[in-house]
């Protein structure tokens, strides 16, 4: 479902360990066992490995290493070919609001390293106001605008706007369906990378490829997903959302959105403004402020504890000073600074969460100003994340492919609504969570999960996928590759190299070598 406006409103960074440096004398012993595995896995491999051990991993086990067994069992399963299944339902049996389950085909190629999504979708065109005067609901004003034009030249041109034209294949209808596969496809594809994480099995890997198979549905008995497409001008507005369907029925969601694949909505850029010549955070401005930090300062383990949830994004926040041209440069850049610095000091002392490492400040001076004294010269912008708007259809997309929403009802983002509305709460629990906890990074840590807040996510309100968004995608590669597994995320190694994170529990170990003490 997609968030909605308010009308009034337009690292988790791992800490490697110091690895000890070697001294000169290396234990022969020690030198031996180091130039042996070099030998063995090969220099590229070996440097990748000393390049991971300088980074934290301090430890070296020789049962670390796939033995030619373990890889010939894989290259054995990996020459038997594609792994495929049909009309798969991820999504099904997610906690929370109700969602759209996913229905699409999988298939995992061994020899390109490529899983495949395949989706086909049926499309139903639905005028905007029929021929005989009909306004789909939502439209009804549109319908008495078009009717009290002057003339009926003039009405009937602007009706025109509302309909699909003549034929199963007219120019509009066969843009529409290629303008979908051109939207999507790429945006869904390529984000994030699975690998094998067995030992021995390590080097397979697969990249996501989105495939949409999009037609009129006359064409498409077996859909996955019905597309119902109002026609608008694309200066109209309608709501869109995907109703699930049967938990298990792969072939039964409905996708309700506009005839505009590029209709999209902006929640992640604000400002307050400031008097002349001051910095501090003044009426009116600071109630506008706090709806910001009220929408955007993350999920907490309880409501107003100011502690984050596990699984929050705590998505960043970029702050930047404005003044007007009027005035000493000098000082107008000062100014700016402290504007900024202003507004952070308010969002840290008004609930938003981890402000110190969460808000970065600056000031431009009036090197933006339009001229004179403006008021929204005097400003600090502030941006959440990305800052980008949200595709409405890629979002919608996101819902057929298993995954629920991520948004919550906030002063900026669907203000009033209610989960009995279809709209989440602060916190709540987002419907793919199982599944994310089910996907482990690529040292064997598995992932937090997913919980509903405003950020910069493409199921919340922004553009950004995360690794979370591949929850259905990897549950689907897990089901056809079984009994193999897990796989994890991030990029394949060589055949004949450790698992990232491998520690070789109560083997015998050695200090890894700085660089240049073992020849590469």
């Amino acid at each position: 479902m997609t968030p909605e406006h308010n009308p009034g409103e337009q690292r988790e960074e791992q800490t490697a360990a110091r690895v000890p440096d070697v001294a000169p004398d290396v234990p022969q012993s020690t030198h031996d066992r180091l130039l042996g595995l070099q030998q063995q896995v090969g220099n590229a491999a070996f440097g990748r490995m000393v390049s991971r051990w300088k980074a934290g991993k301090a430890i070296l086990a020789r049962e670390d290493i796939p033995t030619e067994a373990e890889i010939a069992e894989a290259e054995a399963w990996a020459a038997e070919g594609k792994k495929s299944s049909k009309d798969l339902t991820p999504g099904a049996g997610g906690a929370g609001l109700n969602n759209a389950p996913g229905g699409f085909d999988a298939e995992y190629d061994p020899k390109l390293g490529e899983l495949t999504i395949i989706m086909r979708c049926g499309v139903e065109f639905v005028d905007g106001i029929s021929k005989a005067g009909v306004a789909r609901k939502g439209l009804e004003k549109e319908l008495e605008k078009a009717n009290a034009l002057p003339t009926e030249i003039e009405r009937q041109q602007r009706l025109a706007l509302f309909r699909w034209g003549d034929g199963e294949d007219a120019v509009d209808k066969t843009t529409f369906r290629t303008d979908v596969e051109k939207e999507v496809e790429p945006f869904w594809s390529g984000k994030h990378q699975f690998f094998m994480r067995k030992k021995g099995w390590s080097w397979l890997g697969a990249t996501v490829k989105v495939d949409l198979k999009v037609d009129n549905k006359s064409r498409v008995p077996d859909a996955h997903l019905t597309m119902k497409p109002v026609k608008v001008p694309d200066t109209v507005s309608l709501g869109a959302n995907v109703e699930p369907g049967g938990a298990t029925n792969a072939r039964d969601q409905v996708m309700n959105v506009t005839s505009n694949v590029h209709a999209s909505g902006s929640f992640l850029n604000h400002f307050v403004t400031f008097d002349v010549g001051k910095s501090d955070v003044k009426p009116g401005q600071d109630t506008k402020l706090q709806n910001v930090i009220d929408t955007f300062k993350g999920a907490e383990t309880s409501a107003g504890s100011g502690v984050a949830d596990a699984r929050s994004i705590q998505t960043p926040v970029f702050l930047t000073g404005h003044a007007s041209k009027t005035g000493n440069a000098a000082f107008n850049q000062k100014l700016s600074e402290d504007r900024a610095r202003s507004v952070e000091k308010f969002m840290k002392e008004h609930g938003f969460v981890n402000t110190e490492v969460r808000t970065a400040e600056m000031g431009v001076g009036d090197t933006e100003a339009t001229g004179g004294e403006v008021e929204n010269d005097r400003r600090v912008d502030i941006q959440i994340g990305s800052g980008n708007s949200q595709n409405t259809l890629r979002h919608e997309f996101g819902h057929a492919f298993g995954l629920g929403d991520e948004y919550a009802s906030t002063p900026l983002v669907s203000p009033g609504q209610t989960p009995a509305q279809g709209t989440p709460a602060m916190g709540d629990t987002a419907t793919h969570d199982n599944l994310v906890k089910n996907m482990v990074d690529a040292g064997g840590t598995p992932l937090k999960g997913a919980v509903c807040e405003p950020t910069d996510s493409i199921m919340s309100v922004g553009d950004v996928v995360r690794p979370q968004h591949y929850a259905t995608f990897h549950a689907s590669l897990t089901k056809i590759t079984e009994p193999h597994g897990p796989w994890a995320l991030g990029s394949p190694t060589a055949k004949n190299e450790a698992l990232p994170g491998s520690a070789g529990t109560g083997a015998t170990t050695a200090p890894a070598p700085e660089p240049d003490a073992v020849p590469v």
